[in-house]
């Protein structure tokens, strides 16, 4: 029988004939394991092994020595069991979050409010705000705060001094 050759689908009536480039691409690979490098692993590897059991035989005599009379033991013992209780043991399945949860605009009082928005990110565009006093209520961006009365610039470029007795409510109203 006749060999097929393989065909790719054509796209459209007459198909020119494509001739691929020849890919010469890396098909072996072998590397030498260096005999010298394992045998001085091994040597170092027994040499720790040979430190480790003399630091534990010297640390079981100067235990041995160490004797100390039974009523300082047991304050040892509440010390001891007293700095347990302060670290926090790091396997416990205790969540904590590393970051500080921050209040929501809504759940600040008005002085937290003012403050927030005082300190706002510089990065940001100022956002737009409702301050509501006792007789009127202005929409604008808060501009400056002192230790009894605020600046509000509002959106018709006029700016309003307002007393932060009178406030009665601060709401975002979104960004402008």
């Amino acid at each position: 029988m006749l060999a097929k050759d393989k065909k790719e689908p054509l796209l459209y009536i007459n198909q020119p004939n494509i001739h691929y480039p020849e890919v010469n691409m890396q098909s072996v690979f072998s590397s030498k394991k260096s005999k010298p490098a394992v045998k001085e692993m091994q040597l170092q590897f027994e040499e720790q092994e040979s430190n480790a059991k003399v630091d534990t035989f010297k640390e079981t005599k100067l235990s041995d020595v160490k004797v100390a009379p039974v009523e300082n033991k047991q304050e040892v013992i509440e010390e001891y069991e007293e700095q347990q209780r302060g670290h926090s043991n790091p396997f416990s399945k205790e969540r904590r979050s590393s970051f500080k949860r921050v209040k929501s605009f809504k759940e600040m009082n008005i002085m937290e409010r003012l403050h927030y928005l005082d300190h706002f990110p510089h990065q940001l565009p100022p956002v737009a705000c409702i301050f509501e006093c006792t007789d009127v209520s202005v929409k604008g961006i808060l501009i400056n705060k002192t230790d009894f009365e605020i600046e509000v610039k509002t959106f018709d470029n006029n700016v309003e001094k307002m007393y932060i007795a009178d406030l009665i409510s601060v709401k975002m109203i979104g960004m402008r």
